[in-house]
């Protein structure tokens, strides 16, 4: 028996989730390949919420002989302390990490956290099959990619795995181990993987080498098909990075999914220059009710040095146009870049304002350094961790882990910011005009 934790801060009405489709896979490609799985979702962790790290032990229940954690950054200070008293609690238990939060410092969370066994990198469908396959055998650690372990006390690193570019080969992820009622009425469905774009802001493109893989539609209308079957009152969130990317392929899926019948309603995530009318004309057509877009900015010369690739003009134009075919958008900006300046932050929040006249949704974020990112890299030596400035990304009762945040900016950078003459004065804009960020 494996068990694989989904470590994710609680749920809110503003953001319901949507069960993990990455984690899905895995559990999927586990069973696959022999092995017993369990999910524990601690999005599924009551109205107790997620339970104290010295709580965790109890709440997982008796370990099985391998436990794997699942994180991004803004859980994985959780996610080392609850693995440290599962570890003292159950020290014969292997300890895997992976997931988004410990890529970018695989061997500095190896080296400072000793009852981490082993730490993969990248996708690990594949992988970590392989190595729960050899578990018994160290010799053959080091041929499995992506896998960080211990041999004579010191840290291995393995290279990371290539990416996987044919996901129609994978099995269909384990819907059936997702305890649905921690979650909003969406369930998660991923139609391809990877972001071809460049923004300097994202670790995405980097840490996904930039390569688009998708899924046949015809795979995707099946999974559809059976998620129809199984969970009829729900609604499908394609997780996609940005789902219209492909515009072509995006209109398969639309004309495939109309002649099918379905009666899903489904959202997903695009970019305004990968949208037009017609498109949204298509897409409403067949059911799409909510958009998610990425603007990061109302400052051309904000849009520009990030590299996002768009212009205000542009997103004036695709986003109010937007509502008049889906009953939820989303617009989502980032602020306190360190080359941002008040007129750049000023042009941000007066068009976040002017779309909201139009019932957009809007989202604002504090950027937060990601490590695989181009930003991250130019500005890491200014970094500085102050724990009353933190972004709402990673946002959540960090307070008992203050120490083990700045004792380790190299695992915990999402958590640090840049301090730049300008940035008391963004905040204080940011909530003369009535925004949070």
């Amino acid at each position: 028996m494996i068990t694989l934790v989904n470590c994710v801060a609680p749920h809110t009405a503003s953001d319901p989730g949507i069960p993990p489709p990455g984690l899905l896979y895995l559990a999927a490609s586990v069973r696959q390949a022999g092995f017993a799985v369990r999910l524990a979702d601690l999005a599924c962790a009551g109205s107790a919420g997620v339970p104290a790290p010295e709580d965790f032990p109890k709440w997982l229940g008796e370990p099985a002989p391998i436990v794997g954690f699942s994180t991004m950054s803004n859980m994985l200070p959780y996610a080392l302390e609850a693995a440290r008293c599962l570890k003292e609690a159950a020290p014969k238990t292997s300890i895997v990490f992976g997931g988004c939060g410990p890529q970018a410092a695989v061997k500095d969370i190896m080296d400072q956290f000793p009852f981490i066994d082993f730490v993969f990198q990248g996708e690990a469908e594949h992988t970590f099959a392989e190595f729960l396959r050899r578990r018994d055998d160290p010799d053959a650690w080091s041929r499995i990619l992506g896998l960080a372990y211990r041999k004579n006390g010191s840290v291995q690193v393995n290279p990371p795995p290539s990416r996987i570019k044919d996901l129609d080969a994978l099995p269909r992820p384990a819907y059936d181990l997702v305890d649905y009622s921690g979650y909003s009425d969406f369930l998660g469905l991923q139609t391809s993987r990877g972001c071809p774009f460049s923004c300097s802001y994202c670790e995405g493109s980097l840490s996904r080498q930039q390569l688009l893989a998708t899924h046949s539609i015809d795979r995707v209308i099946e999974d559809v098909r059976h998620l129809h079957r199984v969970y009829p009152d729900k609604k499908l969130g394609l997780v996609d990075d940005t789902f219209t990317v492909q515009r072509g392929r995006a209109a398969q899926f639309c004309r495939q999914y109309l002649a099918a019948d379905f009666d899903f309603h489904w959202g997903i995530a695009s970019r305004v220059d990968g949208i037009d009318v017609p498109m949204m004309e298509l897409l409403s057509k067949a059911r799409c009710q909510s958009v998610y877009f990425g603007i990061e900015s109302g400052s051309d010369k904000t849009l520009q040095a990030v590299r996002k690739g768009i212009t205000s003009k542009l997103i004036c134009e695709m986003v109010p146009r937007a509502r008049d075919y889906f009953q939820d958008v989303i617009a989502s900006f980032i602020w306190g870049f360190p080359f941002e300046e008040l007129a750049d932050l000023e042009e941000t929040l007066l068009l976040a304002a002017f779309l909201s006249t139009y019932g957009v949704r809007i989202q604002l974020h504090l950027w937060s350094p990601m490590p695989l990112s181009p930003l991250f890299k130019q500005y890491q030596d200014q970094l500085v961790y102050d724990p009353k400035v933190q972004s709402n990304i990673v946002s959540g009762d960090v307070a008992r882990y203050e120490s083990l945040i700045a004792a380790n900016p190299a695992i915990f950078a999402p958590f640090y910011h840049v301090p730049h003459p300008a940035f008391e004065q963004k905040r204080q804009m940011i909530e003369g005009m009535g925004f949070a960020g």
